[in-house]
């Protein structure tokens, strides 16, 4: 999905606070390889056939906050929808993301995001961001590694 906000590489290294957090990620950035290939390796004086993994990628990240609006998509295609396995995300940054206890952080934080949407009769859009990150930390949720 490309929605309200398309998380990236930076997003995972360099720009990992975000003012409408609602919880942490934090696997490596991880893509399988694409086909394994034989090529000779020269290693003098001796010639090698060896298999090699092409397209891997394994990278480690700290720990990230994950933006609300990957979760939404843009809002003149839809006002009613939370996407939580697909979210709006460049591959590497999906390639971290991707893993089950992301899924259940956003899961939680979508299930309340449309409670609050349905309580305040708005789009999901227009939701209060202050009161979501309330509840969500209400329930145990880490928004933040800083208090």
């Amino acid at each position: 999905m490309l929605g309200e906000y398309v998380l990236t590489q930076h997003d995972l290294q360099t720009r990992r606070s975000k003012y409408d957090s609602i919880g942490m990620g934090g696997y490596n950035i991880d893509i399988r390889e694409v086909e394994w290939v034989a090529f000779n390796v020269f290693r003098f004086p001796n010639v090698q056939r060896e298999v090699l993994m092409e397209g891997y990628v394994s990278m480690p990240v700290d720990p990230y906050e994950i933006p609300y609006r990957s979760l939404l998509p843009r809002q003149n295609e839809s006002s009613n929808l939370l996407v939580t396995s697909c979210i709006s995300a460049s591959q590497i940054a999906y390639a971290s993301f991707r893993m089950e206890p992301q899924y259940m952080i956003v899961g939680q934080s979508a299930g309340v995001a449309a409670a609050l949407a349905v309580h305040e009769n708005t789009p999901v859009h227009e939701i209060n961001l202050k009161d979501l990150q309330q509840r969500l930390r209400a329930k145990g949720q880490i928004l933040s590694l800083e208090h």
